[in-house]
């Protein structure tokens, strides 16, 4: 049970360094499933903490706290799965925006796209 929260605050700790641009070693590989890896890792750590606590600490399963946050976790797990190819510009940190445009500026406007 323990390990389930450390594995969740690995990846908040890991998302966190990746959007304040400390982690940027996975943000120059081609995206072809990596676009936002790095971000993924902070909704998934929050979304298995959430879960996690939702499942075992709340008594009652059909208690709304526990709808909302199994929710709340079940959005995040999409958020998840859809930032490997895609993120709004408004969840995408500035140097996130620079580093992106920089690259098309350098390999082309089709960088990063499967032919």
């Amino acid at each position: 049970m323990f390990g389930v929260y450390v594995g969740g605050f690995l990846f908040i700790l890991a998302g966190t360094l990746a959007y304040t641009g400390r982690w940027k070693g996975w943000a120059f590989a081609r995206p072809v499933l990596s676009y936002g890896i790095g971000f993924g890792c902070l909704y998934m750590g929050i979304a298995v903490v959430l879960g996690w606590t939702a499942a075992t600490v709340l008594p009652d399963s059909m208690n709304i706290l526990f709808i909302i946050l199994v929710s709340i976790s079940g959005a995040l797990v999409l958020l998840t799965l859809i930032s490997q190819w895609w993120l709004p510009r408004f969840l995408q940190p500035r140097w996130f925006r620079e580093l992106r445009a920089e690259q098309h500026r350098t390999y082309g406007p089709g960088w990063g796209r499967k032919a």
